[in-house]
């Protein structure tokens, strides 16, 4: 999918319009999913990649909400960039307080419901991608407060990131639009992990196997990963690594071969991507080349990589 800009509501314009910004809104719980108690306007802008959303927002003073939804698909950061204010958050029917200031950042699912008090405008650059991004690393958000005016490392370059793409002024390619998706999807999970303080290396709630199998979901584009890497990465050894995936009926290199291919059959088959040479599938798949690629998929039992896009295309 090619990125969409966006602006909400539509009848508002900024006061330095951004290029190539159609005059749509998106429904707002998949934008910024405040919603005014006084009848105030939030003016939104960004853009839209399908499963993931990036905003601006300019809040005026007063009272908003967040309304709780039963559907559980999307996880929410929101960081405040200028403004200050009051948090209160119903938690099973206790009423939680929170400040917030400069530099706080929120993060909340869909289930969440939550008032905000704003005692100046603020501006909150935003961020929506699915919850099952989370969710493969064991973890979930139902509403957390990270960083108090001193975020992270990576907090900071994920706020500057998202930042630097809504301002663009050239348009984004599907390949552009693709892997930005998926890093915004990758950082914002490493703040939810870090959060948690739910690090590979630190994480003592998932066993050894599960955090190894976190990793490869995450990694097994980098044609460097390996048994040898990956035991290093979980500070453990070589032999207790692979003992861990015996237990499970599995090996490690062909465990990380499994992800490489299923990789590269998505990229295969989805139609956006075709404008990818098959190296560059292979490349992108975590192979070192097409061939190690078409001898893989051939191990598995699946047809050459040019017979899987021509028969994804046949069956659109």
């Amino acid at each position: 999918m090619v990125a969409t800009r966006f602006i909400s509501p539509s009848k508002f314009m900024l006061s330095e319009p951004l290029p190539l910004i159609p005059p749509i809104s998106l429904e707002s719980r998949y934008t910024n999913p405040l919603e005014s108690n006084q009848g105030q306007e939030i003016l939104t802008w960004g853009t839209h990649f399908g499963e993931t959303t990036i905003y601006h927002s300019t809040v005026p003073t007063g009272t908003f909400h967040k309304i709780g939804y039963r559907q559980f698909d999307n996880l929410f950061l929101m960081f405040i960039d200028s403004g200050s204010g009051t948090i209160v958050v119903n938690d099973s029917g206790k009423l939680e307080s929170h400040k917030f200031a400069v530099g706080t950042i929120l993060a909340f699912d869909d289930t969440c419901s939550f008032e905000l008090v704003q005692k100046i405008d603020s501006i909150i650059t935003g961020i929506r991608i699915p919850i099952q991004t989370i969710k493969e690393f064991g973890l979930c958000c139902t509403f957390e407060i990270i960083g108090t005016g001193n975020p992270s490392v990576l907090a900071r370059a994920a706020r500057d990131f998202v930042a630097s793409i809504i301002v663009q002024k050239s348009d984004l390619s599907s390949i552009s639009s693709y892997f930005i998706e998926n890093l915004l999807q990758e950082m914002i999970s490493g703040i939810i992990l870090e959060n948690n303080g739910n690090t590979v290396n630190q994480n003592s709630r998932k066993s050894i196997y599960d955090q190894a199998m976190s990793f490869i979901a995450a990694s097994a584009n980098d044609p460097e990963l390996n048994t040898a890497n990956l035991a290093r990465e979980l500070s453990i050894s070589v032999r207790q690594l692979q003992r861990e995936f015996k237990k499970n009926n599995l090996t490690v290199a062909q465990t990380i071969k499994n992800q490489r291919i299923d990789l590269a059959t998505r990229l295969l088959s989805n139609s956006k991507m075709n404008v990818l040479s098959l190296d560059e599938v292979a490349t992108f798949s975590g192979f070192t080349s097409l061939i190690q690629m078409r001898r893989a998929l051939s191990e598995r039992g699946l047809r050459h990589p040019t017979r899987i896009r021509a028969d994804a295309l046949n069956s659109l």
